[in-house]
């Protein structure tokens, strides 16, 4: 079974995770993960990149919890070089050439809501909830992308701190997703407004793409490092406490 599948067509290209039951973020999916999008990304004839999951009402629950809890050296290792691939999925999601467009059908808690929020476009279905319970989890990630995204402070706050699930009308009121579907499926949105973004003029679409990418402020860069840096600090502590 591939744990990730793509379809590329009129120059857009749709990738689904599919690791049930939850699309578990593993050290092999985030590999897979980048490698399709990498490839979709340095295609030209690719304009557009729809992440979606090809799981039944799941999006992506974030990390395997199974790789986190594992204390031994080996496990810490792994987990490290998972944490850096993260990175990299995020890293090349946001500044990916082609429009990126993250479909929710489903739940996206931790993980794989920030995996969302580093996509240009979010749509979400009207089944689709979020989450992002770090806190509960031993994490601290999160907060620079939702501001990122253009969660104002006070729900960037509430989102962070209280780890409680919200609806996909929430998630469009305080700009988690910036589109709700009124199909079934967010897939089936995503790609109708690919569609429409693929009859423009490639070389426009890439400037356009490339002003935005120029203009996002570089505080958010600094602010995602600075919770890395947060991250590996609480790791690091809390393994020496172990």
């Amino acid at each position: 079974m591939e744990l990730v599948n793509t379809q590329t067509d009129r120059g857009c290209a749709t990738v689904t995770m599919n690791r049930p039951p939850v699309n578990a973020q593993s050290t092999e999916l985030y590999r897979e993960l980048i490698s399709r999008l990498d490839e979709a990304n340095n295609d030209p004839s690719v304009r557009v990149i729809i992440l979606g999951s090809d799981v039944k009402g799941m999006f992506s629950a974030g990390i395997d919890m199974k790789e986190f809890s594992d204390t031994s050296s080996q496990s810490v290792q792994l987990r490290n070089r998972r944490t850096a691939l993260g990175y990299d999925l995020w890293y090349l999601l946001r500044t990916s050439r082609a429009v990126t467009i993250a479909a929710v059908d489903g739940a996206a808690v931790g993980g794989g809501l920030l995996v969302a929020l580093c996509c240009d476009i979010r749509i979400a279905s009207p089944e689709a909830r979020f989450c992002l319970p770090e806190l509960k989890v031993g994490g601290t990630g999160g907060i620079a992308l939702l501001r990122r995204a253009g969660v104002a402070e006070g729900d960037a706050r509430r989102i962070f701190l209280s780890a409680e699930f919200m609806d996909a009308a929430e998630a469009f009121r305080c700009h988690v997703v910036n589109q709700l579907s009124t199909e079934a499926s967010a897939i089936e949105a995503a790609i109708e407004l690919a569609d429409k973004l693929t009859e423009y003029n490639p070389d426009t679409l890439l400037a356009a793409k490339q002003s935005l990418l120029a203009s996002e402020n570089a505080m958010y860069e600094i602010g995602i490092h600075a919770e890395r840096r947060a991250i590996e600090q609480h790791r690091r502590a809390t393994s020496s406490a172990g």
